[in-house]
């Protein structure tokens, strides 16, 4: 595996996506349940598609917008060696022109992300991460807050209007504890950026109640790889493609609190 080379491909291809997405603007393109597909997400798609091609002709690329999948529903893997690309999370974002939307990319090596890059273009932040190297932040090293106490941490959810009633209730009842819980929750709904955001210490967790294969299997390599603990709500690894939901915190002790009351409910 070239390491380098990998990157080089990551990267240019979100750099592609991101330029193709705001090419095509925010005007809608269809509706996916209660999700919004904008022309922008097929942009990006296609430009993603065509880099990734360029760099590894043969190797699958496995998108959100083809498979049909909605929140955790599971993904088929194409084998050992593929791409995934998200081509816009926080599409919504997106599309009423608030910058908290990414374009990100992953590469899986037997059937494990071993290299994750993940832009904000309205943002100007590039994140990536390949095994062997540092996860960096537009070419800096970053790394987690120091965050050990719920009481002391900045908190994300996630929170979407196409989540099961049941799965809704349950994510207002966190929500609701841990507000009274941490010096604040968050709900930005871009969940790659966020994870992102706990791998550079802007903030100290997340909590998402679906496995979001698309959305987190770039953003788990940097978070993982920057020391951050991810692992399901049962407290068992995470794993894109197989977890159901996901818990992460940039310290073991902060996680161990912030997992004991996504099991309370």
């Amino acid at each position: 595996m070239d390491c380098r080379y990998i990157s080089e491909a990551g990267r240019r291809a979100v750099l592609e996506g991101a330029t193709a997405a705001l090419a095509a603007g925010r005007k809608t393109a269809k509706i996916k349940g209660r999700d919004v597909v904008t022309a922008a997400d097929l942009a990006a798609q296609g430009a993603v598609r065509k880099v990734l091609g360029q760099h590894f002709p043969g190797v699958p690329v496995l998108s959100e917008e083809d498979s049909g999948a909605l929140l955790d529903d599971a993904v088929e893997l194409p084998g050992d060696c593929f791409w995934v690309v998200d081509p816009v999370d926080g599409t919504v974002n997106f599309s009423r022109g608030l910058p908290f939307w990414r374009i990100s990319v992953a590469f899986f090596s037997e059937g494990k992300p071993v290299a994750g890059f993940v832009y904000a273009p309205e943002l100007d932040e590039l994140f990536g991460c390949v095994t062997g190297f540092a996860p960096a932040l537009n070419g800096k090293p970053v790394r987690p807050s120091a965050v050990e106490r719920l009481s002391e941490a900045l908190i994300d959810i996630t929170l979407l209007p196409n989540f099961p009633e049941d799965t809704t209730r349950g994510v207002l009842a966190v929500t609701g504890t841990l507000a009274r819980a941490t010096k604040g929750v968050r709900v930005l709904i871009s969940g790659a950026l966020s994870l992102c955001w706990v791998a550079c210490g802007r903030l100290d967790g997340l909590v998402c109640h679906v496995g979001g294969f698309f959305s987190f299997a770039a953003a788990s390599v940097i978070a993982r790889k920057a020391g951050c603990v991810l692992t399901d709500f049962s407290g068992v690894e995470y794993r894109p493609g197989y977890s159901r939901n996901l818990a992460a915190a940039s310290t073991p002790d902060l996680h161990r609190e912030l997992l004991e009351i996504v099991q309370s409910f």
